[in-house]
């Protein structure tokens, strides 16, 4: 039961559908931001937070629900492997690094009459670099992992470790949706425009999810003990955990602080796995 959930959940045709909506999501939202920041400016709405903001500040808007559509995709693909999980957290790191660029630009009101203070450009600078470099990592980190895929393949696709995988991932997609409703509901219950930005820009349910994730990974980690005693295969996946716990301790800090973390994170995975797709041949 859980493996034909989730596997209808990982249906490429499925997930291309959930895309186009949270595409045609984001622009909608966007326009609509755009247009209440408008509306607000000329007097139509009174609402001093929105006549106060910037229309850069719309740009975040998208990236903010395209990042809550990556977290989705990021808790399915638990059911497929762990370094393909890993991978898609490793891409979700680099979306809030450019989230952050875009949230920094919004953050300061521009104008023709203001002088930009030389303070804004260092932040940007650190953003920018550090995504660019994680990007880089993690392009690279798929192609190492993408040709040595088929050395896990026999433990991947056991019936019971299939079984296993999926029921964390059905936990993981229940306490998603659960934190996704709480969220919506803490939007609708929203007292005044500035309330309803701040909790729409937080998504704090994120590290408490990633919290669950690194203890269903160790979880899956002592199954894969159990089922082999190959030291190679334990050294590489208790690796990845530890890369993806220092990847979420990322998102728990500032800027530049947070690229660093991410920066070592990614490069960690990217190593082991090119050291195991090296040494898996050796007999250990």
């Amino acid at each position: 039961m859980f493996s034909r959930y989730i596997l209808f959940l990982v249906d490429k045709k499925n997930i291309q559908k959930i895309e186009q909506f949270v595409f045609f999501l984001a622009v909608i939202c966007m326009l609509l931001h755009l247009l209440v920041i408008f509306l607000s400016k000329h007097s139509i709405i009174e609402d001093e937070y929105l006549s106060s903001q910037s229309y850069l500040q719309v740009i975040s808007t998208p990236f903010t629900i395209i990042l809550v559509f990556e977290l989705f995709l990021l808790v399915l693909s638990v059911a497929k492997s762990l370094p393909i999980s890993i991978g898609k957290q490793y891409e979700i790191i680099v979306l809030v690094l450019i989230r952050d660029v875009f949230k920094i630009i919004s953050s300061y009101n521009f104008g023709f009459n203001n002088i930009i203070p030389t303070d804004i450009f260092l932040p940007i600078f650190f953003d920018i670099f550090f995504a660019i470099l994680s990007f880089l990592l993690v392009t690279f980190y798929f192609k190492i992992q993408n040709s040595c895929v088929h050395l896990l393949e026999k433990l991947e696709s056991e019936k019971s470790f299939v079984e296993i995988k999926s029921l964390g991932s059905l936990i993981l997609t229940t306490y998603f949706f659960i934190n996704l409703v709480n969220y919506l509901v803490k939007l609708l219950n929203s007292s005044n425009s500035s309330e309803f930005f701040q909790i729409f820009k937080s998504l704090d349910f994120i590290s408490d999810l990633f919290i669950l994730m690194v203890i269903i990974d160790v979880i899956l980690l002592l199954i894969t003990f159990n089922k082999t005693h190959n030291l190679k295969e334990i050294f590489y996946e208790a690796n990845l955990i530890i890369s993806s716990i220092i990847v979420r301790f990322a998102f728990l800090m500032i800027s530049p602080f947070n690229g660093i973390l991410a920066v070592a994170g990614i490069s960690l995975g990217f190593i082991i796995t090119f050291i195991y797709s090296k040494i898996s041949k050796i007999q250990i």
